[in-house]
């Protein structure tokens, strides 16, 4: 799996700093849970397709970041 590396790199052994990936997971997730119409799908169970309304987001935010990252790769 492309994680895109470390985004912070840290000069250790025992700890290379959150990933590329995590960090645009963590932009996107903050960026669904913002916006009124997610919120609004997430109250709807429908939306989540059986999962937990955080599992989904989370689940979303990683396909958001894995999306970033094959287009940084083109």
């Amino acid at each position: 799996m492309n994680t895109g590396g470390p985004a912070f790199p840290i000069p250790s052994e025992e700890c290379a700093g959150m990933t590329l990936r995590d960090y645009f997971a963590a932009k996107a997730m903050q960026a669904l849970i913002n916006s009124d119409e997610w919120r609004e799908n997430m109250s709807n169970g429908d939306a989540t397709m059986g999962y937990d309304p955080s599992e989904f987001t989370a689940i979303a935010a990683y396909e958001l970041a894995d999306a970033m990252l094959e287009v940084k790769e083109r």
